[in-house]
C-alpha cells in the first residue's frame, strides 16, 4: 500500500478567535480536511492524507491475482480501507500472485 501524490487544494480557514486552521479540501468532505489527518476515501477503497503542504496523498489496495478455480477474490466494498481491499480466497495448495 504505497502513497501516491495527488494535486489538492491547499486552504486556510479564519474561525472565531482569530485563529486559522490549515487543511486540505478533499472530494466528498464538506468541512476542511486538517494537515496530519487521514480519512476514508468516498469514492474507492482507499485512505486519503492532508500533508503538510497542503497536497494530498492517498494509501491504496495492492493487487492481488489469483490462479483460475478454485481459487477467487473476495471484495468487501462495505468496509471501511483496508478491510475493503480485494482479498485471495484459495485453498492452501494453490498460490496467490500479489504485485
Amino acid at each position: 500500500m504505497q502513497p501516491q501524490n495527488k494535486t489538492a487544494s491547499s486552504h486556510e480557514e479564519s474561525v472565531p478567535g482569530g485563529h486559522v486552521i490549515k487543511g486540505c479540501l478533499v472530494p466528498g468532505y464538506d468541512e476542511l480536511v486538517p494537515i496530519g489527518t487521514f480519512v476514508p476515501s468516498k469514492t474507492a477503497c482507499a485512505e486519503i492524507r492532508c500533508e503538510t503542504n497542503g497536497s494530498t496523498s492517498a494509501a491504496l489496495c495492492p493487487r492481488v491475482s489469483v490462479k483460475s478455480p478454485p481459487c477467487s477474490v473476495e471484495i468487501y466494498q462495505s468496509l471501511p480501507y483496508p478491510e475493503c481491499c480485494p482479498r485471495a480466497n484459495c485453498p492452501t495448495d494453490h498460490k496467490t500472485l500479489s504485485q
